[in-house]
């Protein structure tokens, strides 16, 4: 692809499949199979004294949709435009959210839609139903039947028939997600997100592929139209550097400088911090470049990018 691609570091293909079945003595009698593919790459790119990694990956049910050679061609990109990346200015930044950064920080903070979560006071939309609590531009929905999606199903491990469900519609908060236990407290029924990690595991409260909803702007056409801009590519630190009660994040990130524009240059050692509540009131534009990125245990999240108004930026 280029000859500054110096090495390939990983490589890998996997393809599964499975099959759960739930019966008990009240004549539940269910039983579904699923299949997974997945696709990784990371390559290394040096260019004299100056080494960067770039990576990319592709999880869907569908082996046939897995594209491997732009999966290459995203890796090599990612690696080489990297090269030479410096950091910027402390201050206030506009900033464009990658779409697989954003589906980062959506399951870090996916939490806080869990009734588990609110019942136990570890979120702050306790009490918030049927309000505003994002941008209008921010629909999220947890969809278990999202075409070639690996967590999708039709049942949850309790048993209850799943359904697509929206958490935020428009930026006003609709539900919780709910298994038969939180459900009860609540007195409401279950939203079918009662998962467990493995046949012995306790059941907890679990999206299946939550996502937001992508917008009609293009990921190209949105850099063209921005004066001064960040984009952020990747966040580093989840596990730290943020917290899923407060909603608060302080984590390293990697990406562009964008000016006049146009990407000018690559961007490292700078620190984004923010708050996952603010954040979401301060989205101005939802873009159309979604993808689901990042399937993890139990779930799948996803997003397309992001155009936040302005976050704090450490840098030099």
């Amino acid at each position: 692809m280029d000859s500054r691609i110096e090495s390939v570091n990983y490589c890998l293909i996997e393809t599964g499949k499975g099959r759960r079945k739930i019966v008990n003595t009240k004549g539940l009698n269910l039983e579904e199979e699923s299949g997974v593919s997945v696709a990784y790459i990371s390559v290394v790119a040096k260019d004299r004294d100056d080494v960067k990694s770039g990576s990319s990956f592709k999880v869907t049910s569908n082996y046939s949709n897995i594209d491997f050679e732009k999966l290459v061609k995203e890796a090599c990109d990612e690696a080489i435009n990297s090269l030479g990346a410096e950091s910027v200015p402390s201050g206030k930044y506009k900033v464009i959210l990658r779409r697989d950064a954003a589906a980062t920080l959506l399951a870090t903070f996916s939490s806080i839609f869990s009734a588990d979560s609110v019942q136990k006071g570890y979120s702050l939309l306790k009490g918030k139903l049927n309000t505003k609590i994002a941008s209008p531009k921010i629909t999220i929905l947890d969809d278990p039947f999202l075409k070639d999606a690996p967590s999708s199903c039709s049942f949850d491990d309790e048993g209850v028939e799943t359904f697509t469900k929206e958490i935020i519609k428009e930026g006003v908060l609709k539900t919780f997600l709910y298994n038969i236990k939180t459900a009860k407290k609540d007195g409401v029924k279950s939203t079918g997100n009662g998962f467990k990690s493995s046949y012995k595991s306790p059941v907890v409260v679990s999206p299946t592929n939550m996502y937001i909803v992508k917008g009609s702007l293009g990921y190209e056409e949105a850099i063209k139209i921005q004066q001064r801009a960040l984009i952020i590519t990747s966040l580093q630190g989840l596990h730290s550097g943020a917290n899923a009660v407060s909603g608060d994040f302080s984590l390293a990130a990697e990406g562009y400088l964008v000016e006049d524009g146009k990407i000018t240059r690559p961007v490292e050692q700078i620190t984004v911090a923010g708050n996952f509540y603010s954040l979401l009131n301060d989205i101005e534009e939802v873009l159309s470049d979604f993808e689901l990125a990042l399937p993890s245990g139990l779930g799948s999240y996803g997003s397309p990018s992001l155009i936040i108004r302005e976050l704090n930026i450490s840098g030099k």
